[in-house]
């Protein structure tokens, strides 16, 4: 059985995705935030055949709602939704052999479904706002149970995403989302590892020479009504040593995570766009440590 400890800590948003640093590309991220600001935030009236966001939105509001309604009626631990309340600095965890054994197994309907179509609505729309940037066949979001591998001292462990980016003709997935199940903190954070570790073992398998290389791993999704980043560093010594050797309480492992966002709350429907948008870029930039992408990226360049 492996164990590890968990060190959770939540940054600014600049410490997860690095800020543009160039004037044209802070220029461009600028003015993909002009782009982004919906008609809710600007005006009171929907103007004649407005449809960005409108999906989303009809979405979201009564999960928004949903979530306080349960929230009213849970108090203590189990009431406590957004990573700016839930996080505990420090989980010592239990990786699961199958990690969707970990949530309560209980049928939540509305409450887990609802978060999908919100996220797809988002990207998708989003991506209709970005200059360079189109959901086709070079930039895909597909959902559905993706399942992952990864070994750990020897053994096959698995785990199931939801959700995930897709990057050139063969679908590589190079970012993954995660539902909001009511968990404790020690179960988020564990199917949050789970997620990250099975990217991470499908982008070794993409790399170049086969070589283990340091790798990032990006998994976005919600906590309560509030949507978030996280973001994970992986060295190749640590993962050569895990995948051989295994791990216990001694292992640690850090994940970055941003400050919980209220898509119903204007500033912070700037900083989630603004950091979802700066996701896209960085992912396709070929500056990313994710090897699924550099190799994808070389093979456009090639062809």
């Amino acid at each position: 059985m492996a164990t590890a400890t968990i060190i959770s800590r939540i940054v600014g948003l600049d410490e997860i995705i690095p800020k543009p640093t160039s004037i044209e590309d802070a220029s461009r991220e600028d003015k993909d935030m002009e782009d982004l600001v919906p008609w809710m935030f600007q005006q009171s009236d929907m103007p004649q055949g407005e449809q960005l966001f409108r999906s989303l939105f009809r979405e979201f509001i009564p999960y928004r709602r949903d979530i306080a309604h349960w929230k009213d009626s849970h108090s203590g631990k189990m009431g406590e939704t957004g990573i700016d309340v839930a996080l505990k600095e420090r989980a010592v965890i239990t990786l699961p052999q199958k990690s969707w054994n970990v949530s309560d197994k209980q049928d939540y309907g509305d409450f887990i479904r609802q978060q999908g179509p919100i996220l797809l609505s988002l990207l998708f729309d989003l991506s209709l706002s970005l200059d360079g940037i189109k959901f086709d066949s070079r930039v895909g979001l597909s959902v559905g149970g993706f399942k992952l591998k990864y070994v750990i001292g020897g053994t096959v462990y698995a785990t199931r995403a939801p959700g995930a980016l897709q990057f050139g003709p063969a679908k590589s997935r190079c970012a993954y989302f995660i539902i909001y199940r009511r968990q404790t903190w020690e179960q988020f954070v564990t199917e949050t590892l789970c997620v990250m570790l099975g990217q991470l073992a499908a982008n070794i398998s993409h790399s170049r020479d086969k070589k283990l290389q340091d790798q990032e791993v990006f998994v976005t999704g919600f906590h309560g009504h509030h949507i978030h980043f996280a973001r994970g560093f992986f060295t190749a010594d640590s993962v050569s040593r895990v995948q051989s050797a295994g791990c216990s309480e001694v292992e640690q492992f850090e994940l970055m995570f941003s400050r919980g966002y209220d898509l119903g709350l204007k500033t912070d429907w700037l900083e989630a766009t603004r950091g979802l948008a700066r996701l896209l870029r960085y992912l396709l930039s070929g500056n990313a440590k994710v090897a699924v992408l550099q190799t994808e990226l070389e093979k456009k360049v090639q062809n």
